[in-house]
């Protein structure tokens, strides 16, 4: 019979592991957002330099409140009270399409080479993991399985000695689903970086007729355009120290070989600026932007700005603008040797996905399997809570943002046929109350603009039966 419980423990240990061993000695310092602080015997959480600046660590809950901040646990001398008190916190994991760091990792261990701790991102492992629903809880626009694992102390790395059981929360969560046939049709600017350092080899092995990075750019856009369909739009925007428009609002129709002629025309010159890029990407859009088609800028690039302004977020500003009108930003970062930091920052302000290009079969994965993802987004500004009994103790989050004050926690985008794995470490008595419960509430943007909230709650009971 299947083991359940035996295949996500595999599945996450492998997860946390590709993320853990590019980030040793100190497994929390990869996540740069689990539990902890510098009092007791929790051990405090560094963020590295290399990682996302002041993303807030979730305090210890034992530990007093920040100032200012309400406190998840209020006090009590009623012990039976106290028994059924909760703790919450909010959180985010990037956008659900986002899997560039694993993808990156795994190109440079295939190439024998150590992947940088700044790879260490376990949120986009998980996310590039598939998993079965199981015990489903359908609540459109999300179905959600959650369950609980109770695990043996060396069966996933924590860092820490446990002074009670390892409780392994995990929450698969997926979105609506929409055909090729069904979604809207696109207002698509790509804006394509055809500095200097695209014509570098995609990789150290690379050979035949794709070699270069604007190779496996090239090679990805013609797959791209086979996803199109009959009133889809596009415009291309090219890049090096000045930017050009090359094709201009071209009307998709079956034959029409002319945004085919200008890719392959495409080639190298001068050097990187992004900024000059992503101000004439934006300009094309506004100028192609149609309220009933999904409006999106997509870049390609090895993201190595290297003349005029390089300040990721004041560049992001103008995505951030004209994401508020409509237009969606995402990123692809193009070979082996991209600049990840750079484009990873650019696309979280942007509220994007953000996904690697590096090698020619990427490009299937990219632009066929998961074209629906550099869509518009099914829902936006997504927020979770996971509210908890007081007998567990959240020590390690897997996710991108996270703390005990939503305010601090950025919102998200959630793409049309996509999902997310959580994961979230808890210290508790081998023994609990198994009517005892925890719930994961959603907040959201729907399509109509409006806010939304919906929560499931299973018992801990429910959660180790599934």
């Amino acid at each position: 019979m299947f083991n359940a419980s035996y295949h996500y423990a595999h599945l996450i240990r492998r997860s946390l592991l590709c993320a853990t061993l590019i980030t040793m000695p100190v497994f929390l310092v990869a996540c740069g957002s689990g539990g902890g602080s510098d009092s007791g015997d929790t051990p405090s959480v560094v963020t590295p330099p290399d990682t996302h600046p002041g993303r807030p660590a979730l305090p210890d809950p034992g530990t007093e409140p920040p100032e200012n901040r309400e406190p998840d646990i209020p006090e009590s001398d009623d012990s039976e009270a106290a028994a059924t008190e909760t703790r919450s916190f909010y959180f985010s994991y990037d956008e659900s399409g986002s899997t560039a760091s694993r993808d990156l990792t795994f190109a440079e261990l295939a190439a024998g080479k150590k992947p940088n701790r700044s790879l260490g991102r376990p949120y986009e492992y998980l996310n590039a993991e598939t998993f079965n629903h199981f015990d489903l809880v359908i609540e459109p626009p999300f179905n959600v399985s959650m369950g609980l694992y109770k695990a043996e102390a060396d069966e996933i790395p924590v860092g820490r000695n446990l002074d009670g059981a390892l409780y392994a929360m995990g929450v698969n969560l997926s979105g609506p689903t929409l055909s090729p046939s069904e979604r809207r049709n696109v207002a698509l600017t790509l804006l394509v970086d055809i500095s200097g350092s695209m014509s570098l080899p995609y990789a150290n092995n690379a050979s035949g007729e794709i070699y270069s990075r604007l190779d496996v750019v090239k090679n990805g856009l013609y797959l791209l355009l086979k996803q199109l369909k009959e009133g889809d739009e596009l415009s291309l925007v090219t890049f090096e120290n000045q930017a050009q428009v090359v094709v201009d609002r071209w009307i998709y129709q079956a034959g029409d070989m002319a945004f085919f002629s200008a890719i392959a025309g495409l080639k190298t010159n001068g050097t990187t600026n992004l900024g000059t890029g992503i101000q004439e990407a934006y300009r094309t859009a506004n100028t192609l932007y149609n309220p009933d088609k999904a409006n999106r800028v997509i870049i390609l690039t090895d993201a190595n700005a290297n003349t005029g302004e390089i300040n990721p977020t004041i560049i992001a500003e103008h995505t951030r603008l004209n994401d508020a009108e409509g237009i969606h930003f995402s990123g692809i970062g193009i070979g082996q040797g991209f600049n990840d930091r750079f484009l990873n920052e650019l696309t979280d302000i942007g509220k994007g996905t953000y996904s690697a290009l590096i090698t020619p079969y990427d490009a299937e994965r990219i632009f066929s399997d998961n074209f629906m993802r550099f869509l518009s987004p099914a829902v936006k500004n997504v927020k979770f809570q996971l509210t908890y009994p007081s007998e567990l103790t959240q020590f390690y989050s897997a996710a991108e943002d996270i703390s005990t004050d939503p305010d601090e926690v950025s919102s998200v985008n959630f793409s049309y046929n996509s999902e997310q794995f959580f994961l979230e470490l808890f210290e508790g008595d081998y023994f609990l109350d198994p009517e005892l419960a925890i719930t994961l509430s959603v907040t959201y943007t729907d399509a109509n603009n409006d806010d939304q909230k919906i929560s499931f709650s299973k018992t801990l009971a429910e959660l180790l039966a599934a």
